[in-house]
């Protein structure tokens, strides 16, 4: 059977996953930001990036690889990529390439509190799922 696989973003999990962060202890973050950061194209078309730009080894194709990985960044107030790393792993190479996926995409525009930028830290869940196309 030919199978098919498709990633999925979990929108509501991203926004619900944005929380302001401090740059040092000088400088005190709050508790919910204003404006979230956005990607340059919005967030439909920043999960459909992630959708169809996921590159899928043999290794994860053979092994099947089902569930979800979570890849955590920093928004910087600039709306630079910042502090990319797995914060949930399936193995098999998933969580580098949604590393590779986050570090590629490019700046964003950055999170507001109270009319200032602020550093706000991000959790991308990506969700994969094989799916047999040949009954479609």
């Amino acid at each position: 059977m030919k199978k098919f696989i498709l990633p999925l973003l979990i929108a509501s999990s991203i926004i619900s996953s944005c929380t302001p962060i401090s740059l040092n202890k000088k400088e005190s973050a709050a508790d919910v930001v204003d404006h979230q950061p956005l990607p340059p194209k919005g967030m439909d078309e920043f999960m459909r990036y992630i959708g169809d730009n996921f590159h899928y080894s043999e290794e994860m194709i053979n092994n099947q690889i089902t569930g979800l990985v979570e890849i955590s960044f920093v928004v910087e107030k600039d709306g630079s990529i910042a502090d990319v790393k797995v914060t949930k792993d399936l193995g098999f190479g998933t969580g580098e390439e949604g590393i590779r996926l986050i570090k590629e995409y490019g700046n964003w525009t950055p999170g507001y509190q109270k009319g200032k930028p602020v550093r706000v830290a991000y959790t991308l869940p990506i969700r994969l799922n094989l799916m047999d196309t040949s009954e479609a």
